[in-house]
């Protein structure tokens, strides 16, 4: 690199972009894929599949130095970043996004980019507005994000350039805030706005935003350690599912059956992988609206939890307030036989004392 030294006119990571945030949008302004773009910068270079595993979380040591020289006032990325508390998306599966925050991005003239803060599992609401986060719908394969091409080259017509599904989740937040007491229900007496309101304190509960410091530990015998590790358990039990038995995952059973833009069924892409009984199968699926339906069987179990349901805001009181009478009465009955046997050992061994 030191006889050729790629320049890149682009603006250098805007504050909690991610990398491969980054990369994406300057190689969409260069045309080219960005492993084409990775390819470039690292001429010479035997990048290992090692080096290649994360970009966001982990960048290569070589991939810095090479994006130091080759961007003006180059910042990294991860500058700020303090660590993450529990499971991070995998990289592609990395397309949650605030339209809020992308919509003041353009007005600040920017191109709207993708922050660290949305990288985690648990994290379905935006840090800074409260709001829920969507699905960006322009990806390619890999996870590499693309932009309206007015976006990009911040032309004078890109606030005015919406994609349409933007304009669907800009709508959805619009009829989010003038329904608060919407009675819709989504969860056995818990209304569209309530339920995002647990998700939300769930989130505060398991995870930090990216330049926050870690928490002190309250150790082990907290109820706030305690609760953590419930929901854990809880997340992990909620989302695997049975694919050689043609089950579905269990959070499924909760999961409201009209259409919603809020929630969703595990995508029919991830029903054939084999990855159910493992933490990594968590983080391999990144669609919003299903981690939305898993995550809020977790707060519907804490909520029934003598120990836990003070943790989360007061509403109105639920037709099954004990965890164990609504899977009995509710969740149970719409499981498969493989399921059911899991929920029940849950029920006699790990959750016995809750």
């Amino acid at each position: 690199m030191a006889a050729k030294v790629l320049r890149l006119r682009i603006d250098s990571p805007y504050p909690g972009e991610s990398m491969s945030s980054f990369l994406s949008r300057a190689a969409q302004f260069y045309a080219m894929p960005a492993s084409t773009l990775l390819k470039e910068l690292l001429t010479g270079k035997n990048w290992s599949k090692l080096e290649r595993r994360d970009v966001d979380l982990e960048p290569s040591s070589m991939l810095e130095q090479r994006l130091s020289e080759a961007v003006s006032n180059w910042t990294a990325p991860l500058i700020a970043h303090q660590g993450f508390m529990e499971w991070t998306l995998a990289q592609r599966q990395r397309h949650a996004y605030c339209p809020v925050c992308f919509q003041e991005d353009l007005v600040a003239g920017r191109t709207p980019y993708f922050r660290n803060d949305w990288i985690p599992v648990f994290v379905t609401t935006c840090w800074k507005h409260g709001t829920p986060l969507f699905d960006w719908e322009m990806t390619y394969a890999g996870g590499w994000r693309r932009w309206p091409r007015s976006w990009v080259y911040q032309q004078s017509s890109a606030v005015e350039d919406v994609p349409l599904f933007m304009q669907r989740h800009l709508d959805g937040l619009a009829w989010l805030e003038a329904s608060v007491a919407h009675e819709t229900l989504v969860w056995d007496g818990i209304c569209v706005p309530r339920a995002l309101a647990y998700l939300n304190r769930l989130q505060e509960l398991m995870e930090k935003p990216s330049a926050a410091l870690m928490p002190e530990s309250k150790g082990f015998r907290s109820d706030l350690d305690a609760f953590q590790n419930v929901a854990r358990e809880l997340a992990r039990l909620a989302s695997r599912h049975q694919v050689g038995h043609r089950e579905p995952p269990i959070g499924m059973a909760a999961c409201p059956t009209a259409e919603s833009v809020w929630f969703g069924p595990l995508p029919p892409r991830a029903g054939r992988r084999h990855w159910e009984f493992l933490d990594y199968g968590i983080r391999l699926n990144g669609c919003v609206r299903w981690r939305r339906s898993y995550l809020m069987f977790v707060v519907r179990t804490l909520l029934g939890m003598e120990r836990f349901g003070s943790l989360f805001p007061p509403g109105p009181a639920l037709p099954s307030p004990s965890w164990r009478a609504w899977w009995q009465e509710v969740v149970i009955p719409r499981l498969g036989a493989h399921q059911r046997n899991s929920m029940e050992w849950h029920m006699q061994t790990m959750l016995r004392g809750m």
